[in-house]
């Protein structure tokens, strides 16, 4: 689950790792409702990993013994993955023509004219794109 929002984290990415060297023993996904099940499991040590894309990768220890044979991990809470941005930079350029009611307006900084261009030639340029 996301501990902020409350939902649950559907299609998780949920393994059992070995945790003397983290190779993978089992492997499954979370469902909808964000459960996920091992079965037949051996007693011993295991890393569990979660990871799904937007999230932290989360790990917890467990232990299967003759004492606790099986185990239910209730609610396991993986927080959002945030990336501060320093900036964000919008650039944005008028369209080079736009109609309003019965008027057609022209851009003129959208047409690409030579650095000695007359406003008629800037205005055959329209015309021809039009």
């Amino acid at each position: 689950m996301d501990p902020v929002e409350g939902i649950v984290v559907k299609g998780a990415t949920v393994q059992l790792l070995n945790p003397s060297d983290s190779s993978n023993i089992r492997s499954t996904s979370s469902d909808s409702s964000g459960t996920f099940l091992f079965t037949n499991m051996d007693r011993g040590s295991y890393v569990l990993k979660a990871t799904s894309i937007g999230f932290e990768t989360f790990f917890r220890s467990i232990a299967l013994n003759d004492s606790t044979p099986s185990l239910d991990l209730d609610d396991v809470y993986i927080p959002k993955k945030t990336t501060t941005l320093e900036g964000v930079v919008i650039v944005a350029s008028a369209p080079a023509v736009s109609q309003k009611g019965d008027t057609t307006q022209f851009s003129a900084g959208q047409y690409k004219v030579n650095p000695d261009a007359t406003v008629e030639d800037l205005i055959k340029k329209c015309r021809v794109l039009q």
